[in-house]
Formats: structure tokens, sequence, C-alpha cells
């Protein structure tokens, strides 16, 4: 290796093949026996191959868009950019999520806790909790809302129907 300044991913790299002993040779484009291969006009995609159409997918599509926008959900004209952001973002899947976060706030011992002893770190809106503004999530909705997230269709999982 020369002297020269290199990045962090650079320096990663040159520690890490530091370790086997290679040489490198360099050679122009048309002698390079691995760019052979990209070079033979039958490897170019033709029309219709699955290489073209791969490359090109849409993540949303128009009949899951409509699903989404044919959602409504009631927002009052007193909401904080906070408050309409969860309420925003709940109301995309359905009520249903809205319904599960109220009964897990009646059973959480946290928002119990922090309601008995007045801690103002957490509010509620529209029978929402919130917790220093932002919406809280009660540690039994945890693995309930991360899958929900994850495997919606705005999630951006191309290959989920």
């Amino acid at each position: 290796m020369t002297l020269r300044l290199l990045n962090r991913r650079q320096a990663q790299w040159g520690m890490f093949l530091s370790e086997f002993d290679f040489k490198l040779d360099w050679a122009p484009g048309k002698l390079n026996i691995a760019d052979t291969a990209s070079r033979w006009p039958d490897f170019a995609p033709q029309t219709g191959d699955e290489h073209l159409t791969a490359q090109h997918q849409t993540l949303l599509k128009p009949e899951n868009i409509e699903h989404l926008i044919s959602r409504q959900f009631e927002i009052p004209h007193s909401s904080s950019a906070s408050t309409l952001s969860a309420v925003t973002t709940l109301s995309v899947d359905n009520t249903e999520t809205l319904e599960h976060f109220k009964s897990a706030f009646k059973e959480d011992d946290v928002w119990k806790e922090a309601l008995a002893t007045g801690n103002s770190d957490f509010t509620t809106t529209h029978s929402l909790v919130f917790h220093k503004g932002r919406l809280y999530v009660p540690p039994s909705l945890h693995r309930e809302i991360l899958f929900s997230r994850h495997n919606s269709l705005i999630g951006g999982h191309p290959g989920r129907r």
C-alpha cells in the first residue's frame, strides 16, 4: 500500500487484506478476463428480460395506495405536530391499532404509576398517551407494533403481495 490518507472503510479493508499474501495486477478493460463476459453482445439484457424488470419495481402499487388513502381519521384542530404525526401514522393501518393502544394503556403499570404521581412527562390527548411529546408505546405492544410497521404495505418490502 502507498502512504496516503485513508478513510475509515479503506483502513478497515487494508487491515483485513494485510493478512493475505496476494498481488494485484491492473489490466485494461479489453484484456481483463473478468470483464470479458460483460462485453459479449448476447449478454446485454433484451426486452422482457427478468434482469431488466428486477431493476424497476413499483413498491406502492395503485391498489395499495387507494386502500391506504380510503382510510379516514378525525384529527382535531388543536393538535400539536407530534400528536398529528402519531395519529396520522396510526390511522394508516386502521382504528383497530388505536383500540389496542387504548386497552394497553389501561393495563400498563408505567402509565398507571405516572398518572398516580402526576408525572408531567406524560400527557394524554384524544385517549392517546404521550411521553415528552412522543407517542408512548406500552411494552406489551412493542413486538406487535414492530411487526406491523415492518410488514406493512408501506414498509417497502417489494416481495409482499
